[in-house]
């Protein structure tokens, strides 16, 4: 037997109207009908997958909020596939974040970054560009790169990803806040034909809060498999970092 107290902790974290929660708390089945995009069966697939990949790159996605209470920020980091939640936290200051950031970029070596500017997020971008940063700037609502299939850029990340699922291609960390997000969202077509994911206040009602950590991964799943511009090197700080790939290649300590 679960306690009460364990069921209302899964409500606070996952949403009584997450596919997740009505699963493993209330016992309901929950198919994979028309409309979701990431139905259990293939969430469950992914988690732990053993995978390998001759993409090693590595990324970072950023989703940025300003809430001492509510919508957390969140990091994800992407490495040939393999995806984990590296931070998540709640701050109104934007330079608090970009300091987390920045202790992310140090912690994993990786400073191949895609931030979230549909809100907040366009001053930690700004910030981060004053300190020798080079983040992509993603707009979740900017248009897509296949406008035709897609009705914006936050439709085309989150079907790529599950696209990578399908092919067993990615693979998820053992993380059922992550879980929760991923399986409650949502899609429909447009009446041109195009593929739209709904909006973040529908699936907020949902789940009770924010898909914070599926916004971040579909970042850092999106900007890992996008393709580097080629070699580009510079020295910041007494090392050399390859911009291509966001890593620090060498130091110049002891040259």
């Amino acid at each position: 037997l679960v306690s009460r107290e364990w069921v209302e902790d899964r409500k606070a974290d996952w949403g009584v109207g997450s596919p997740l929660f009505q699963s493993r708390v209330e016992g309901e089945f929950c198919d994979s009908g028309e409309g979701i995009l990431y139905p259990l069966p293939l969430l469950e697939s992914a988690v732990g997958r053993d995978i390998e990949s001759d993409n090693d790159r590595e990324a970072l996605g950023v989703d940025v909020a300003r809430s001492t209470a509510g919508d957390l920020n969140c990091i994800a980091r992407c490495r040939g596939g393999r995806m984990e939640i590296v931070a998540t936290w709640r701050s109104p200051d934007t330079m608090r974040t970009v300091e987390k950031v920045i202790h992310t970029t140090t912690l994993t070596g990786c400073r191949n970054l895609a931030v979230d500017v549909g809100g907040p997020g366009g001053g930690v971008v700004d910030r981060l560009r004053q300190l020798g940063y080079e983040p992509a700037a993603v707009h979740f609502g900017g248009a897509a790169d296949d406008s035709q299939r897609f009705r914006n850029w936050r439709a085309e990340a989150f079907w790529k990803l599950r696209e990578g699922m399908e092919r067993g291609e990615v693979s998820l960390p053992d993380d059922d806040e992550l879980g929760a997000d991923l399986s409650a969202l949502r899609y429909i077509f447009t009446q041109d034909g195009r593929l739209l994911i709904e909006n973040k206040d529908q699936c907020r009602r949902r789940l009770g809060h924010s898909p914070d950590r599926a916004d971040a991964v579909a970042l850092a799943y999106w900007h890992q498999q996008s393709e580097p511009s080629g070699p580009c090197f510079v020295f910041i700080g007494g090392q050399i970092l390859d911009l291509a790939e966001g890593k620090i290649v060498k130091s110049s300590i002891g040259w």
